[in-house]
């Protein structure tokens, strides 16, 4: 009988080791790129955009989703689930509806 959910295991060895080793914390470079693609999109739409680390994971999930409709490609869907597990990380010790509502309305009362 085949074992279940190896891509997970996949996933939980690259964001543990060869992903954790190239770009750091994942709360950190989760906040610096929501930091850069609210400039970015403030600027381009003329509008303040706020993102926070939480809608940077999120959407990086949706950018390896949208490559995996395009054309399969395993590493889209093993980095999808490392996303989605640091995302979980991240909220798993705290109240997970108040860090959400946090993080989209940018107030950072909890830790």
């Amino acid at each position: 009988m085949k074992e279940n959910g190896r891509i997970l295991d996949l996933a939980k060895d690259i964001i543990n080791g060869e992903r954790q080793n190239q770009y750091g914390d994942a709360e950190d470079s989760f906040s610096d790129i929501a930091v850069r693609w609210s400039w970015y999109l403030s600027k381009k739409l003329g509008i303040n955009i706020n993102l926070s680390r939480y809608d940077a994971g999120m959407m990086l999930v949706e950018m390896k989703l949208a490559r995996e409709i395009h054309q399969h490609k395993k590493d889209n869907l093993v980095d999808a689930c490392g996303y989605l597990g640091l995302v979980s990380d991240m909220i798993e010790d705290k109240k997970p509806n108040q860090w959400i509502l946090n993080e989209i309305t940018g107030t950072y009362n909890e830790k």
